[in-house]
Parts: structure tokens; C-alpha cells; sequence
């Protein structure tokens, strides 16, 4: 963890800004780094991974992956129900 503190914040890095993608790959690496030399940073991430992953025929298994997207600023959409899914949210118009 004393690896990522000295990363920037997301919230400092502008989009499109070119540290963004400077601070992308330190945080990759430095997570690869970390996760190749200690066996239990590996466990321990690769259980949590299982654990969002679910398992098939039990939907309850599927809470935290589902908590986790609820939290995120867009909602995936199968493609074809577009249309359907388009709402105010997205588009809107402005009156003066």
C-alpha cells in the first residue's frame, strides 16, 4: 500500500491531461510489482475477484459485483435495448 500513497489522486488528473496516462501505468505497474513479489497481495486480491465474480445458478452470489456497478457514473446496457433506455438523463434541452 506505501506504493500507491505517493500516486496521484484521480481527482487531480484532468482528462485528456497527460499525466493521466503517466499516473494510469504507475498504478499498474506498481500494482504488478506488488502483486508478482508477495504470494498473499496475490491471494488476497485474486479472492476478492472471485468473490465480485459470483458463482453461476446462485444469483445472491452476484450482490457485490452489482454494488459495485450501482456505484459507477454510467449503467451498462445490452446495445440493442438503446433505444428503450435513453431517457431525460441523457438528453435534454435547455429553455432561456
Amino acid at each position: 500500500m506505501a506504493a500507491f500513497a505517493g500516486l496521484r489522486s484521480p481527482a487531480t488528473v484532468t482528462p485528456g491531461e497527460a499525466g493521466e496516462k503517466r499516473f494510469r501505468f504507475e498504478a499498474r505497474e506498481r500494482l504488478r510489482q506488488l502483486v508478482s513479489s508477495s504470494a498473499e497481495v496475490e491471494a488476497f486480491l485474486n479472492d476478492r475477484l472471485r468473490e465480485l465474480m459470483g458463482q453461476p445458478g446462485d444469483p445472491a452470489s452476484f450482490s457485490s459485483l452489482e454494488k459495485l456497478l450501482a456505484e459507477q457514473f454510467y449503467v451498462l446496457s445490452y446495445w440493442q435495448n438503446v433505444n428503450e433506455e435513453i431517457n431525460y438523463r441523457r438528453f435534454f434541452t435547455l429553455q432561456t
